[in-house]
């Protein structure tokens, strides 16, 4: 199950991140937000797998969508509703310890 599982977690986020993307372009980055804040909450979920082998792929997707919510805050500075959209999905997570302002 984590061998087919290790190309499944790159392939979602991927194509989560391709598909905020898209809503950037599109002048939409409450989707885009949306969007980013799901696959990072449904990684979150993973991360307490019991599998530890399943827990360790996961891990650095887990990263991967944390920074591109923070990129995405950055970059989001008229938009205070998504950074505080962003901030509640990051403190959902026991690892995450700072907040975006």
């Amino acid at each position: 199950m984590a061998d087919s599982l290790s190309h499944c977690f790159p392939a979602f986020v991927v194509a989560t991140h391709n598909l905020a993307d898209t809503f950037k372009v599109m002048g939409q980055p409450e989707k885009a937000c949306n969007w980013l804040c799901h696959a990072h909450q449904k990684l979150s979920l993973v991360l307490c797998h019991p599998n530890e082998k399943i827990r360790h792929l996961v891990l650095h997707h887990h990263h991967k969508t944390y920074f591109e919510l923070v990129k995405f805050a950055q970059m989001s500075a008229d938009f205070p509703e998504l950074i505080t959209r962003i901030n509640h999905v990051l403190s959902d997570h026991p690892h995450k310890t700072q907040l975006l302002h």
